[in-house]
């Protein structure tokens, strides 16, 4: 009993501190409780919930809105009808908005919760779908994640309830009294407790969890549902259910490893998941336009508009648009399409989206680098959903697009985790008629051109812990109608360009704001796909480089800039070097010091072409890369790596760029014979090249004294003129 009482006190505590916002229930808002879905008929202060269910379409209750209280009303109507809701007349319902949710809670006398309701876009079709969605997923992750009602509830017994409450409190870390409870929670790997449970905080879902639990506890079983074997559900209780990887290991029953376009193609398919095979690049553009790939086929469309096709299958659809044609999914649930390392999905038309999901549910994007060869205008994106549910885009890369990152239109539930959206030509996304969508832990950076988040009609846009930086300054940051959340934010944009910032509500402490949007201070992070975020430990040793260079093209380089030619070198030949570069030019930096004590710095000339590494010592890796424009509108890539320590090394990389090829194909005849190891054993050799001008300075310090090799440009390569004496200035 007393641990029973610090648990109500600690919940009823946090739950008055946690700042939750009410509004009023809108005339024909639909409400879904698990097993049925209710439409609000608002007249006056009066709203009449008519309700219909699988079977039957006969539910209904009444409320009636408390004058001067917002979000507050009374049960109403008949005590049969509050029966129902397991609840008296006069009990208490609460209309909530916090952190992108929106639901009612019925509360009884003490304020505990005992049945609630999620507003909802969705008809009772959709509704029931996403209920036995719910049924196959890891039940450790729905008690901190979802709001649970009485449905959910229903399937469990009293004794699985019980460790279903107070699993929450011990993933906080939470000290039971009960020795059973001890034992049990005692026996997961993941248990740590505290010593202080009052200092455990929970949020709005894990609150209401608790109470609508407890209240579930107390019902008879004559008047549950319960009866299911808990070990039937995914991830079982108190597990962290979410198995084995596969990737990388084993491909089990419904999941494929893909490394081409048609068998990514085939791939496809509800309750899948699709892996694109380390180090694979697909362009979608190569299948997408061939038309008997799709006609007659079972599952495939050729069509000028998906959303014009009439069918509840699955359906894979190769979509007309302005330029070209683009991948639209229709109807998909449960598909997981992932990227096992170093994977890319790219297409070629400026207009489309890469990836259109077109009323599909439960589907993910993970783990890849996702954008289009060309950037374009007027429409397309990287990634479009319109309508469908509970759809995810996680550790992605969404990079250069037609217009925006991002286009939502009428999807419920989607959230990006752990992920980037940079280099969009019109901003960052574009929202629309939207519910409930979430931002955590991602960057925008690098985007142009008018406002960068454009929405309208959406409820519940939240952003935590999210960075905007680096974008144009002269683009309205937010433009949006309705409220939205910020959770420790960081902003870096300029403060007159905010837009409707003042719309904005900040939950949980102020953002950071800085009206500088290229501030110094603003360091790279681990997020993102995971040739990004491993790189530091799996960086190609100098040697193998210097080797393997010469005789491996390097496809899939989706156009010729200094950035993208660097991504796609760094990609085949990873170094810590050319990612530190490139996250300098992707925050517009000339100059980064990474170490004051060894003076390691990073130098960025974009005007001239040219960046570089080093700490102008004599023990660490060194870098300098540059390009130029070749007479037959190819571009000529340059990289130099060297370690002045044992094994001493300096080598020059030199790559064609073909731009109807889209590769850097190695050119290892240019400066043959002034290269280090064309000379004698003893004779060192370095290149110097450009940061200003196009010619290319060899140095040779070798018996014959120091001297110095140039080599112009003639318009196609650095052409050998003459050798001089290296005269040394003190």
């Amino acid at each position: 009993m007393y641990g029973r009482k610090i648990v109500l006190t600690v919940v009823m505590c946090l739950f008055a501190l946690c700042g939750v916002q009410a509004q009023t229930i809108q005339n024909g808002s639909k409400w879904w409780d698990g097993a049925v879905l209710y439409t609000a008929n608002v007249q006056g202060n009066s709203v009449n919930m008519n309700g219909e269910g699988e079977h039957s379409d006969r539910f209904h209750f009444e409320l009636t809105k408390v004058e001067g209280k917002s979000g507050e009303y009374i049960l109403t109507g008949s005590e049969t009808e509050a029966a129902s809701l397991r609840a008296k007349v006069g009990w208490r319902v609460q209309y909530i908005r916090q952190d992108g949710m929106y639901f009612l809670a019925v509360r009884n006398p003490n304020g505990d919760a005992v049945w609630q309701m999620t507003l909802t876009p969705d008809n009772l079709e959709h509704s029931l779908n996403f209920e036995r969605y719910l049924e196959q997923q890891p039940v450790s992750d729905q008690l901190s994640n979802c709001l649970l009602n009485t449905t959910y509830l229903g399937r469990f017994s009293k004794d699985q309830l019980r460790i279903m409450r107070n699993e929450i409190l011990a993933r906080h870390g939470w000290k039971f009294q009960s020795k059973d409870l001890q034992e049990y929670f005692g026996k997961q790997p993941w248990y740590k407790p505290g010593n202080d449970n009052k200092a455990i905080k929970l949020h709005i879902i894990e609150q209401l969890n608790i109470q609508l639990i407890k209240s579930e506890e107390t019902v008879p079983d004559t008047f549950r549902s319960y009866g299911a074997d808990a070990s039937q559900y995914v991830g079982g209780l108190a597990d962290d259910g979410r198995g084995p990887d596969e990737v990388g290991t084993v491909l089990g029953e419904n999941v494929y490893l893909v490394s081409t376009e048609t068998q990514f193609l085939d791939a496809l398919g509800n309750n899948r998941t699709v892996i694109v095979a380390k180090n694979v690049h697909l362009n979608l553009s190569r299948v997408l336009e061939n038309e008997e790939l799709f006609l007659k086929k079972t599952g495939r469309r050729w069509a000028s508009d998906a959303t014009a096709i009439i069918t509840k299958q699955p359906m894979v659809v190769s979509e007309s648009e302005t330029d070209g044609r683009q991948l639209a999914l229709l109807n998909f649930s449960g598909l997981v399409i992932k990227g096992e390392r170093n994977s890319s999905i790219e297409v070629d038309p400026r207009y489309s989206y890469c990836l259109y999901f077109i009323n599909c549910d439960h589907c993910e994007v993970q783990n890849l680098t996702i954008g289009h060869t060309e950037g374009g205008y007027c429409s397309g994106g990287v990634i479009g959903v319109r309508g469908g549910r509970q759809n995810l885009v996680k550790d992605c890369d969404l990079y250069g697009c037609g217009t925006y990152g991002l286009d939502l239109i009428e999807t419920t539930d989607f959230s990006m985790i752990s992920s980037t959206v940079h280099d969009c030509t019109y901003g960052i996304m574009e929202l629309r008629s939207c519910m409930a969508v979430k931002f955590n832990k991602c960057d925008f950076y690098n985007n142009r051109e008018y406002s960068l988040i454009e929405g309208v009609g959406n409820e519940g846009l939240t952003f935590t812990d999210c960075r905007f930086y680096a974008n144009w300054g002269d683009a309205p940051l937010f433009r949006l109608d309705n409220s939205f959340y910020l959770i420790g934010c960081e902003i870096y944009h300029p403060t007159q360009n905010l837009g409707s910032i003042e719309i904005a509500e900040q939950l949980q402490g102020p953002s950071k704001w800085v009206d500088n949007p290229l501030d110094t201070n603003i360091k790279g992070r681990n997020i993102g796909p995971d040739q990004q975020k491993d790189k530091q430990f799996e960086s190609c040793p100098l040697t193998v480089i210097e080797e393997g260079w010469k005789t491996r093209t390097i496809d899939n380089v989706i156009n010729g800039s200094f950035g993208i030619m660097l991504e796609r070198f760094d990609q085949t030949w990873p170094t810590w070097m050319v990612g530190e570069i490139r996250a300098a030019m992707e925050k517009g930096l000339s100059k980064v010091v990474l170490d004051e004590e060894t003076s390691l710095e990073v130098t960025v000339d974009t005007k001239n072409g040219f960046a570089g590494i080093g700490d102008g010592g004599t023990d660490g890796e060194y870098m300098e890369t540059c390009f130029w424009n070749r007479s037959n509108g190819h571009k000529l890539l340059a990289v130099r790596l060297g370690k002045p320590t044992d094994p001493f090394i300096d080598f020059v990389c030199f790559y064609d760029y073909d731009p109807a090829k889209k590769c850097l194909t190695p050119e290892p005849e240019i400066l043959k014979g002034y290269r280090w190891g064309d000379r004698s054993p003893y004779t060192q050799i370095f290149c110097r090249l450009p940061r200003v001008g196009k010619n290319i300075i060899v140095e040779e310090w070798g018996d014959g004294g120091p001297v110095h090799h140039t080599f112009n440009w003639d318009g196609m390569k650095p052409v050998y003129v003459k050798t001089e004496p290296y005269v040394y200035k003190d």
